[in-house]
């Protein structure tokens, strides 16, 4: 999955932060995250710098605003609970649900969350992976 990023090293902060995520490598102009789970060795989280003149066109606001018109939404397994997640997300400077909108699908925790600079993302948490750090 890959996500433009505004500010590279504030998203990538977020993720490292919010969701446990390494970073397995870097420049100036991208971070490849990884998760840290066994069980899913392979998801990995690609922010790209966005161009400068992209850059110059979108204000990022603290909290940050929802981009509610984006058609995507990247979806996170962890083995940690969502109210974990959700602390680690707020502390991190992105928002969480409230526990009130968190449901079951599939035999998963699932809640959404904002990023810092206002993806919109999902979260779930599988009862039986073990993907603690």
């Amino acid at each position: 999955m890959i996500i433009y990023s505004i500010n590279l090293e504030r998203l990538s902060a977020f993720y490292q932060s919010a969701l446990g995520m390494k970073v397995q490598d870097h420049d100036a102009s991208y971070h490849r995250l990884l998760l840290n789970c066994p069980d899913n060795p392979h998801l990995e989280l690609v922010l790209l710098q966005a161009p400068e003149e992209i850059v110059e066109k979108v204000a990022i606001e603290t909290p940050p605003i929802v981009r509610v018109a984006t058609p995507i939404k990247p979806v996170f397994y962890s083995a940690r609970s969502i109210a974990e997640i959700r602390a680690n997300v707020e502390s991190a400077g992105g928002l969480f649900n409230d526990q009130s909108d968190e449901w079951v699908f599939h035999g998963n925790h699932v809640c959404d969350g904002v990023d810092v600079e206002g993806n919109v993302f999902q979260v779930r948490s599988p009862e039986l992976t073990d993907c603690s750090d």
